[in-house]
């Protein structure tokens, strides 16, 4: 003990000789109470031998306090050590004068499949540094292995919000997760409403189609969820058998990818939630066998899809992989908690007392971690729109179901919250079809409308009017006259969703337009995803955007998308992805085939109007033997129609350091479109069926060379000449004003579209702070 208070004396002298004297003299006469969510590291405190040495890892530990009052039950997390397990213990907080003293008691258990585990206890003293976070040292005892080291801990505030009056589930409630059993006479009355009569006969179209049991999408779960609410709503016994036929077919038909060998955890996921719901809704029609039998089935799934491993496998934080498995995990355990002890089975792996809890806070963690890493402040998925999207069709039912269970809200103060209004954002109508989404990352593919049937759910209530106004106009009855029948967000073959469009699709809640809601430029500024929009109105919406892939986090899936764009407008998909696995030369960015990809930039200027009008401006750089290249891209739009067009988009490139080195040298500016593209010297024009175009003209470099391939979806513009690049689009339906350079010095042009003039701005220091493109009258 001396030595640990020794060790802490010396450690508050260093953090206070940084913090300053003064705040010293001011925390000796009153220290601030602890609150908010706390995470805390304590460096090196976990360890194991390895070839007979000891291996020392960080843990970290997080805290739920209020003015000095901490609840006892904790967790610690040591990603290094085991990212798989979640280590369950107890805190107490003693307030000292001028610090706080933890004394905390661990369990650590070294693998997610042995219930053995090593108690640890560590003394923690802490006190505020000058950022208000906490800095301190520990000590403590793991494996009768002493132990010392500094803790730094991060305070955020509390994203948990308490449901109010909620009511703890009682054993044997059903149904729980998407909604309770106290709300089934409001759900009964809502299926005779116009709505519900839609929903209802959707839901008897999805159960006519075919059940896959094999492949990425295992639906026999939903399926079953299907008959079973049905079931339910009409205490049909009937129906509640062929529920209980199909899961059971389900359970036994159901393989992986080649048909034969069991289903990963990610295709595993999808048909564990469905099973968990139509045991959530067959459960007070089924006998007690038969809910015997689903619990200990469920209690086995939640217990393997939290423990994570198997064939593919990934359990980093930002990966779909880990969020989809750990939140059916969660689902299921939802569904059969406070059930009779008796259900459960009793073996080494499970007892229901102590590790029920324990797998739900592993799913909890798990899913909360991954929004926290995931996903950027404004709801933008590191992996890209297709697995972010894949990812909230597991999650979001989750954090629908913890609140319903658990009587915790642990969304709508977290980046999931922005799910739906980021999609809102670049959501575009088309006619005859569903909407769009110009989409980044694998597969192309944005948001479905059972982002909006799962994620109304979840969603805020600022957020709500403009939800309901764009489901309402794209997927439900007061849909736009030029899309087809109303879905409601109901996805071909999986009947489970009605259940969710009909339950989530707010009767109290009047649709309001984005523009009352939604600023007009939109910005991800952890992800590095920056939207334009001119409107909300129809098809000839104009939306732009660019993507910086800012932060990346290794452990998932990363595209070689920095600096890329896409330009849709007027009907027309003029700057578009092309179908790809990867390739950078199927993004909108200056490629340079013998060089490794952009996999990131950096922000250095932003500027916006009202109008959805901006500019970014954002570097990237590459290193290869011991040669460098700098690269700037500015990118601009203009949607005052000053000039006349209906949109201004503008972008210039700037190369700098070793710009001719083999790897470095070629570099083809690069857009795929939808349209027709015809090229006039320095000049092309994009053609679309709708009359709508687009003009265009390169101002650098000045001898540069336009091509154009045709593709399965359009062309492919490919400008090279130079190291410097300035373009300049504009779009309209009727005629055009004219793009004219008025200076002919490449980069330094002044490029005019009717009344405007367009120019880059270099930054005299270099590619640094400065440089952007600059639009005036």
């Amino acid at each position: 003990m001396k030595f640990q208070k020794l060790y802490f004396y010396i450690s508050l002298f260093f953090a206070l000789f940084f913090i300053g004297g003064a705040s010293y003299e001011a925390r000796e006469k009153s220290l601030k109470a602890l609150s908010g969510n706390i995470n805390l590291k304590l460096k090196n405190a976990v360890w194991r031998s390895l070839e007979e040495n000891a291996i020392f890892q960080d843990l970290y530990i997080d805290l739920e306090c209020e003015k000095n009052e901490c609840n006892s039950d904790i967790y610690g997390w040591s990603p290094k050590y085991n990212q798989d397990v979640e280590h369950q213990g107890k805190v107490k907080l003693i307030p000292q004068t001028n610090y706080f003293t933890l004394e905390i008691e661990l369990d650590i258990r070294p693998s997610p499949f042995r219930i053995n585990s090593h108690k640890a206890n560590y003394t923690i003293d802490l006190v505020y540094d000058e950022n208000n976070q906490l800095l301190g040292s520990y000590s403590g005892n793991l494996n009768d292995r002493f132990l010392v080291g500094s803790v730094t801990g991060k305070i955020k505030d509390d994203y948990t919000v308490q449901i109010p009056d909620h009511q703890p589930i009682e054993s044997q409630e059903h149904p729980r997760l998407i909604f309770r059993s106290s709300d089934l006479e409001h759900i009964k009355n809502k299926i005779n409403t116009p709505i519900g009569q839609e929903i209802l006969s959707q839901l008897n179209n999805t159960l006519e189609g075919e059940i896959f049991y094999s492949g990425y999408g295992l639906n026999g779960g939903s399926h079953g969820a299907g008959y079973c609410f049905l079931a339910l709503i009409n205490d049909d016994m009937a129906l509640a058998q062929k529920g209980w036929n199909t899961v059971q077919s389900a359970i036994a038909l159901s393989r992986g990818l080649d048909g034969e060998s069991k289903p990963r955890m990610l295709e595993r996921a999808g048909l564990v939630i469905g099973i968990a719901l139509a045991y959530d809704h067959c459960y007070p029609l089924w006998n007690q066998n038969q809910q015997q039998e689903m619990t200990k089935w469920l209690a086995q799934q939640a217990l393997e899809l939290s423990q994570g491993g198997g064939q593919g496998w990934n359990n980093n934080t930002v990966s779909n992989w880990n969020v989809r498995a750990r939140s059916a995990a969660g689902i299921a355990a939802l569904a059969i908690k406070n059930e009779p002890e008796t259900f459960f089975p009793n073996n080494e792996f499970y007892q229901p007392e102590n590790h029920l809890d324990l797998i739900l806070a592993t799913a909890q963690r798990n899913v909360s971690r991954y929004i926290d890493t995931a996903l950027g402040d404004g709801g933008f998925g590191i992996e890209g729109d297709a697995y972010t999207s894949h990812s909230s069709y597991q999650m979001l039912p989750f954090l629908q179901a913890y609140a319903n269970v658990m009587g915790k809200d642990i969304a709508t103060k977290t980046n999931a919250n922005n799910l739906i209004p980021q999609s809102i954002m670049r959501m575009i109508p088309r006619e005859n079809n569903t909407p769009i989404t110009p989409a980044y990352g694998r597969h192309r593919e944005g948001a479905s409308g059972f982002l909006f049937a799962s994620g109304l759910g979840i969603l805020s209530e600022d957020f709500l009017p403009s939800a309901l106004w764009i489901f309402n106009r794209y997927f439900a009855m007061n849909r736009d006259s030029n899309f087809t029948a109303p879905t409601f967000g109901i996805a071909k073959n999986y009947p489970h969703t009605a259940i969710y469009a009909l339950v989530n699709y707010p009767q109290d809640i009047l649709p309001e337009s984005p523009d009352s809601t939604f600023d007009k430029v939109f910005m991800d500024e952890i992800r590095g995803l920056y939207v334009f929009r001119n409107q909300w109105q129809n098809q000839d919406d104009t939306v732009a955007s660019v993507y910086l892939n800012a932060n990346p986090v290794r452990g998932g899936w990363l595209f070689p998308e920095a600096t890329s764009f896409r330009i849709t407008g007027l009907g027309v998909n003029w700057a578009m992805a092309a179908p790809s696995e990867g390739e950078g030369g199927k993004e909108n960015i200056v490629y340079l085939p013998n060089a490794s990809p952009w996999r990131m930039a950096k922000k250095i200027h932003f500027t916006e109007a009202e109008d959805g009008s901006g500019v970014v401006s954002m570097i990237s750089q590459q290193k290869s033997e011991n040669v460098e290249l700098n690269y700037l891209r500015s990118f601009g739009v203009d949607y005052s129609k000053l000039s006349g067009a209906d949109g201004i988009f503008a972008m210039a490139d700037v190369f700098t350091g070793d710009v001719n080195h083999p790897s470095f040298q070629e570099k083809i500016w690069t857009m795929h479109t939808e349209g027709n593209v015809i090229v006039n010297d320095n000049r092309f024009t994009i053609e679309s069926s709708s009359g709508a175009r687009m003009e265009g003209i390169f101002a650098a470099p000045t001898n540069v060379q336009i091509k154009v391939e045709k593709t399965d979806y359009g062309s492919k513009i490919m400008a090279t000449g130079g190291h410097q690049f300035l373009v300049v689009m504009a779009t309209g339906k009727d005629d055009l004003p004219s793009l004219e350079i008025v200076n002919p010095v490449g980069i330094n042009s002044t490029v005019t579209v009717g009344g405007q003039e367009i120019r880059f701005m270099s930054d005299p220091e270099g590619i640094c702070c400065a440089a952007r493109l600059l639009f005036s009258k």
